[in-house]
């Protein structure tokens, strides 16, 4: 006997975790709002600065920020938070300047310095005339790697910073947005020297790939764009099911790790796509979740790559689990064996238990109804029922879930 309960993960006529995982409409859509405003905000910003140093004759290059929208929100594997505000949802919203305006890259913590400090000033003065709970965290509360914005107890805007290759600007796609106009006088810009960039020549940065700033390290090899393109290129190649899949494999870290925490989401990502099944023909999400589950307690045992292009070579790798401590390795490998374990037994029991399983495994998200469940005795009345019911799976669109922000 084993059970099928696909209908339980993605049903398009009935409650399902899939549905379960989506934000809100609205809630969705005053992210993707946010995200605009401070693009317009940002750009509004760099636009006075360009006045300023005309004004004051500097010999300043402010160029015109580009954008673009990366992580989560991008691939459309975006869930909504199971535990706020322990656990959060948010944009990704990389600004990319090239490497001119920014000194080559040369003295880097200097020049990443001002460059946060810079875009920093905008946001906090914009913040500070708006009417609504918005708020920029201080010291320690900030991220090394990005500004971020809080919105609300379940949302923020996470903002890296990147410097570009001259040459690599066309790579740069800007979000095809309507700036929005202002309905307020724009904040005086601080106009002493700090707020521009630093360019004088100590350490230099071979300037040949994308960097992200860091507020200690200063600049780092780190295509963003690199890592978006590899993943939706796979996701083309893989089909409808890989995004759900990846989906419920981060609403399973949410559940394991409440307070926040776990295998970060590209590392699960990673793992979702090297592990997923090569033929899915005849399998439904439930077997394809599956097998991704299964490799899981090995995913350690070997390196967990991600394109991280250097200036020495435009093919490098990043293995992730670099980032991950032999503490954390430990936590990991426990949870990944009693996820196996319990989806294996879900596969095995009643129907209620095994509903009762699931949720345990995958939260309050996963609807309760044992009648969804599909017993069968053979693999090829699973491939029966499969089909039977194929109406009732809702899959995802291969297309991009959003190319705005």
């Amino acid at each position: 006997m084993t059970n099928q309960f696909h209908s339980l993960l993605a049903s398009r006529s009935s409650e399902s975790l899939l549905g379960n995982l989506d934000l809100p409409e609205h809630e969705e859509q005053a992210l993707v709002d946010a995200a605009k405003e401070i693009r317009s905000v940002i750009v509004a910003g760099f636009t006075d600065l360009r006045e300023e140093v005309k004004r004051q004759r500097l010999e300043h290059e402010i160029p015109k920020p580009k954008f673009a929208i990366q992580g989560s929100y991008a691939y459309g594997t975006l869930n909504a938070p199971a535990y706020p505000p322990q656990q959060q949802v948010d944009i990704d919203l990389g600004i990319y300047l090239p490497f001119s305006a920014l000194g080559n890259g040369q003295q880097p913590k200097t020049v990443t310095g001002y460059y946060f400090d810079a875009v920093t000033r905008i946001l906090e003065a914009h913040v500070q005339n708006r009417r609504n709970n918005w708020t920029i965290p201080k010291g320690e509360d900030q991220k090394d790697n990005c500004i971020r914005v809080l919105l609300s107890e379940k949302t923020h805007i996470d903002i890296p910073l990147y410097a570009v290759p001259e040459g690599e600007l066309h790579r740069i796609t800007e979000e095809q947005l309507r700036v929005m106009k202002a309905n307020e006088q724009l904040p005086e810009m601080i106009r002493d020297s700090e707020f521009f960039f630093d360019t004088s020549a100590i350490e230099a940065v071979d300037p040949s790939v994308i960097h992200m700033a860091h507020r200690k390290k200063g600049w780092q090899p780190s295509d963003a764009l690199a890592i978006r393109d590899w993943v939706k290129s796979h996701f083309r190649q893989m089909g409808s099911m890989i995004r759900p899949v990846n989906r419920f494999l981060k609403a399973w870290r949410d559940e394991t790790w409440p307070k926040g925490g776990g295998p970060s989401s590209i590392f699960l990502l990673s793992h979702s796509l090297s592990s997923f099944p090569g033929d899915t023909n005849g399998l439904s999400h439930c077997d394809a979740l599956e097998a991704v589950i299964n490799e899981l307690p090995s995913v350690l045992d070997s390196p967990v790559l991600v394109p991280c292009p250097t200036p020495e070579d435009k093919d490098a790798k990043e293995d992730l689990r670099r980032r991950i401590s032999d503490k954390e390795a430990e936590e990991y490998r426990r949870q990944f064996v009693g996820l196996r374990d319990n989806y294996a037994q879900a596969k095995r029991e009643d129907p209620k238990v095994a509903n009762a399983i699931l949720i345990n495994l995958f939260g309050e998200r996963m609807p309760f109804d044992p009648t969804r469940i599909i017993v069968t005795s053979a693999v090829a009345s699973t491939v029966a029922s499969i089909r039977n019911t194929k109406p009732d799976v809702r899959p995802l669109h291969t297309t991009d879930r959003s190319t705005s922000g």
